[in-house]
């Protein structure tokens, strides 16, 4: 049987499924290693009103979150001390150091019968800490709300604030004295809807999507996670932030209410955990609790620990065949988000054009892309940008860099994105030392030396000597020069510039000019003819406009010795008139 392809649909196939002209198809492998990436990822313990190695060296254990707990017990009913703020600003600077973020909480108690601040105080230490968070704000991943009852978990509140009011408070507080657009978690889902019909959701320019998110310290503990989900309520909020975008970013820990912890728990299973993680728009775990549930989920936590939050690879790319400097160039990018959730936070995007393997950034392409919308599933990226004109190499490489979005650490490649794949020869696209994920390498580059002769290539010879220099564009290496006339051989000197005689007939000059990669050539011709009168036709001294006028008063007459032999003035005789000298008239 025959099968025919409307013509449209064949035009559809052609255009995508073809390279452009002078473009090449580039194909990636996914990479199965479990790496560290800001923002993301299994979670280790960590304090910021205690002093200590808390962040030292845990990046190279593979972890970029840390919890920055800050515990406030001794201040319930006084300002923070001076010393205890001196700690938290030195803890933030050793997590900077470290390269990590934190998920920052403040809690007054860590048993289920302890006291809050009263909100006067709890006002004046968030005034207190304010200007603390704005100027670490770089390296705050996630704040959880906090502040109320035990652990700040917003329940077991011995002072009364656990209630819809109490929690609309320190709500208020919170968006008062946090920076603007920083994710606040809170404990239940619920809670959430209860703060949007009693406290306002977000600030500044943030959507109540970018600002508000939940936190669940008690995963798969039971069908209710501890009190997080109503009776009979689970799968009711799992469909919610499946689709609302204002439940995420989505983190927490695992927890155990039954001894033994898997006895009675049949959501300690993997086919659960996996299951909802995708679903929850899991972004990050505790990696350290609970003991006995991270046992149980020993068999998938790999699994796990590398859909957390964004997990970004390519799946193909169109690239240049070739490059030349000072031409545009047309891109494409297919990749895909393999994680359970997209970036929370804004981040720049750039397309990198580099030099040979450890050279310089050529050019630096902003990309007009919001990786927040990068969710999981399929995304395209495409362009068309100008490269410079003088790239100065060989071959260059083409790379994307995610950079943090904060200037104090967008060059710090621990900050930076890291793509999940492997090129067409096994390696890892992945630059450690940058935080680049070359696209491609080794594409060849069309950048010829160019040479510039002043005052121009078409000259007509005035009263004076004329003076000839040749410039280099997009040299590498010595410039040597070697001016010669190419009709009789003569050589006319050996450097840069040269200075001719008053010349009485026209003459052709040429100019080599010969760096580390290329030789390139460039002719001058200089119109000069055997009446003097053409160098100077009013007689006043000076090369200008008006020796112009004076011949062109002359239209049509004749001449027996005119400048193009043709005995008659006409249009051919103006080109022999020098009106631009290069000592200007008045300086004679």
């Amino acid at each position: 049987m025959q099968v025919r392809v409307p013509y449209f649909r064949f035009l559809l196939l052609l255009v995508l499924g073809c390279p452009a002209k002078g473009q090449t198809t580039h194909t990636y492998q996914p990479s199965a290693a479990d790496f560290p990436n800001p923002e993301r990822g299994l979670y280790v313990w960590g304090e910021l009103t205690t002093p200590g190695t808390w962040y030292q060296g845990i990046r190279d254990q593979g972890y970029t979150l840390a919890y920055a707990r800050i515990l406030l017990s001794c201040c319930r009913d006084s300002a923070v001390d001076s010393q205890t703020l001196a700690v938290i600003r030195a803890n933030f600077s050793a997590m900077r150091a470290a390269g990590v973020k934190g998920i920052v909480r403040i809690s007054y108690n860590d048993a289920l019968s302890g006291e809050d601040a009263s909100l006067e105080w709890m006002d004046v230490h968030l005034g207190q800490l304010a200007p603390i968070f704005e100027a670490n704000k770089d390296v705050i991943a996630f704040f959880q709300a906090g502040m109320i009852g035990a652990w700040g978990e917003w329940h077991s509140s011995a002072s009364g604030h656990d209630t819809p009011a109490g929690r609309a408070a320190v709500w208020r507080l919170l968006l008062q004295h946090l920076p603007d657009c920083l994710p606040i978690q809170v404990r239940t889902p619920g809670f959430i809807r209860e703060l949007e019909a009693t406290a306002p959701a977000a600030v500044g320019n943030c959507s109540s999507a970018a600002r508000i998110a939940h936190h669940n310290d008690c995963w798969l503990a039971n069908e209710t996670d501890g009190g997080t989900y109503g009776a009979g309520q689970r799968e009711f909020w799992l469909t919610e932030m499946e689709t609302d975008a204002r439940l995420s970013p989505w983190g927490g820990e695992t927890c155990c209410l039954e001894t033994p912890c898997l006895v009675a728990n049949t959501l300690g299973r993997c086919e659960v955990a996996l299951s909802e993680a995708p679903r929850l728009g899991a972004v990050y775990l505790s990696d350290s609790w609970h003991p006995d549930m991270l046992r149980a989920l020993e068999p998938c936590w790999a699994e796990l620990s590398r859909g957390l939050g964004y997990r970004f690879q390519w799946v193909s790319a169109q690239l240049p065949e070739r490059l030349r400097g000072g031409a545009p160039f047309s891109w494409s990018i297919h990749l895909q988000n393999v994680g359970y959730a997209p970036l929370s936070k804004a981040r720049p995007v750039y397309l990198l054009l580099l030099g040979e393997d450890g050279g310089d950034v050529l050019a630096r392409y902003p990309l007009e892309a919001d990786v927040r919308t990068w969710t999981p599933g399929d995304h395209h990226l495409s362009g068309r940008f100008v490269a410079p004109a003088c790239l100065g190499v060989d071959q260059a490489r083409l790379a994307l860099w995610l950079p943090d979005a904060a200037a104090s650490i967008a060059e710090r490649p621990e900050y930076a994105v890291r793509f999940a794949n492997r090129n067409t020869s096994n390696a890892d696209v992945w630059e450690a030392a940058t935080g680049y994920n070359r696209l491609a390498e080794g594409i060849p580059v069309d950048d010829t030396l160019g040479v510039r002769v002043t005052p121009g290539a078409h000259l007509a010879q005035g009263r004076d000597p004329l003076v000839l220099t040749a410039a280099a564009t997009c040299s590498s290496g010595a410039l040597s020069f070697a001016w010669v006339n190419p009709e009789t051989g003569v050589p006319a000197g050996h450097s840069a510039g040269i200075t001719l005689p008053v010349l009485t007939e026209t003459t052709r000059y040429r100019v080599t000019v010969t760096d580390a990669r290329f030789t390139r050539e460039r002719d001058v011709r200089v119109l000069a003819t055997a009446n003097p009168l053409f160098r100077d036709v009013n007689g006043d001294g000076c090369n200008d406009v008006a020796d112009l006028w004076a011949l062109a008063a002359t239209w049509g007459d004749g001449m027996a010795d005119d400048a193009d032999g043709n005995r008659r003035v006409d249009v051919r005789d103006l080109l022999f008139i020098n009106i631009h000298p290069q000592t200007p008239c008045a300086a004679r």
